[in-house]
């Protein structure tokens, strides 16, 4: 029997994003610099380049945030949406082009941080032990993982990973928990 497969449904909306966003979001950070930039020089352009980087940074935050408004869901991106049109509204064009921007810059390093973080619980789960040596009727014997049963007693020798969760019952020992914390061997 084989050990359980789990399948997470991924809850953010960015792990799923295409190539040509990210170049949608690098030419809007470009836009939003130049508006800085003229707006800083007093040059009139400088409300025309603030609305282009926003509107190419909704191009990739509206799609999500429709789909959140269909399925009843109010969320940050949408909230963020809303305040960049707001302060548009208002004469703000910098500001909220900026919002826009930093919001979907923020769900990029969100995807990002996310990806890696599951990479590693997936790189030490195959670095798990799928036996474990069981002490019964006066000797070990190799068990799977998942057929231990709580209360037993596991064997552990020196330099083995410990395969499950559990109390020292019998000697001293030192557990490396480099592998958990990710500190450098």
């Amino acid at each position: 029997m084989e050990a359980a497969v789990i399948v997470v449904e991924v809850e953010c909306s960015v792990c799923r994003r295409s190539g040509w966003e990210l170049k949608v979001v690098a030419a809007s950070a470009a836009l939003l610099c130049l508006a800085l930039a003229a707006g800083l020089l007093g040059w009139e352009v400088y409300a025309w380049l603030a609305l282009g980087s926003l509107v190419l940074s909704m191009l990739v935050l509206l799609p999500g945030g429709i789909r959140e408004v269909r399925e009843g869901v109010f969320s940050v991106g949408l909230l963020a949406a809303l305040a960049s049109v707001s302060a548009v509204a208002l004469g703000y064009y910098g500001e909220g082009a900026a919002v826009a921007l930093l919001y979907v810059v923020a769900e990029w390093l969100e995807a990002y941080a996310y990806g890696r973080a599951e990479a590693s619980v997936m790189e030490l789960a195959e670095e798990a032990p799928r036996v474990a040596r069981v002490l019964r009727g006066g000797g070990a014997e190799a068990v799977r993982v998942e057929d231990v049963r709580v209360g037993e007693v596991v064997l552990v020798k020196p330099g083995e990973v410990a395969p499950l969760d559990g109390v020292v019952v019998e000697g001293y020992t030192a557990v490396g928990e480099a592998l958990l914390t990710g500190e450098a061997c």
